[in-house]
């Protein structure tokens, strides 16, 4: 069953939600979201696999980083993104 679309009030106070939970994680804006979604069980997989490589490189130059990565004890190592 498909949820129906968020109206405008709904995503004003969820970006605000997500700004602030942003700011409490010291989390860059521009991952907040993806973060965010992935914390709640709001991701699907492959979004939540993302969300975890970018905060493990430290939300810089991630796409570059992940796909450098060479950390061999990571359960993820197989499935992140960017290969």
């Amino acid at each position: 069953m498909k949820k129906a679309p968020l109206t405008q009030e709904q995503i004003d106070s969820s970006t605000l939600k997500r700004a602030s939970e942003a700011e409490r994680l010291s989390v860059p804006l521009k991952y907040a979201l993806s973060l965010s979604r992935a914390l709640s069980g709001e991701a699907s997989p492959r979004q939540a696999i993302k969300a975890k490589c970018s905060e493990c490189v430290g939300y810089e130059d991630t796409e570059n980083r992940i796909r450098t990565c060479t950390v061999k004890k990571c359960a993820l190592l197989a499935y992140r993104p960017y290969k």
